[in-house]
């Protein structure tokens, strides 16, 4: 859990803090740069949790069980369920930028792989499976990848 400091600031500097914050989030671009700045800026931890929830968010999107999520990401489950309310509460909002960013065909590919190892389809077949249509099932998911008007 990452450590917050127990001296609180008043509620108008909190908020006047938060706000830079989203200005500062809004002006950056999505250049390599500024993700390097904010690899600099956030700790590998703070990095990691951020990453993790926002896997999670798209897990969500993609309609993937809670305790799937909570066993790939290494999350707790009650993380998950909160992520879920989240995103169903504030849809309208979380949906369209999701949508948006699996638009993007490198994106979409990659997210696409991440998904296909929750689903079952991963490195390894799930223990006791039949390793020939493992086999079969994973060849077909990767020509349809290549090539997605074909199939």
């Amino acid at each position: 859990m990452t450590q917050i400091s127990r001296r609180r600031l008043k509620p108008e500097h909190l908020q006047t803090l938060r706000s830079l914050f989203k200005h500062f989030l809004n002006n950056l671009k999505g250049r390599d740069a500024d993700f390097e700045f904010l690899e600099l800026f956030l700790t590998p931890t703070e990095l990691t949790v951020l990453s993790k929830r926002f896997a999670a968010l798209f897990l969500i999107h993609q309609q993937v069980s809670i305790r799937l999520i909570a066993d790939y990401l290494k999350l707790s489950t009650s993380t998950v369920s909160n992520l879920s309310i989240l995103y169903r509460l504030h849809q309208d909002k979380f949906s369209p930028q999701m949508n948006a960013l699996l638009r993007r065909r490198e994106l979409k590919e990659t997210f696409e792989d991440f998904v296909s190892i929750f689903i079952g389809k991963g490195p390894l077949p799930p223990y006791g499976g039949n390793w020939g249509e493992w086999f079969k099932q994973r060849h077909l998911e990767q020509i349809r990848r290549s090539h997605p008007l074909r199939i």
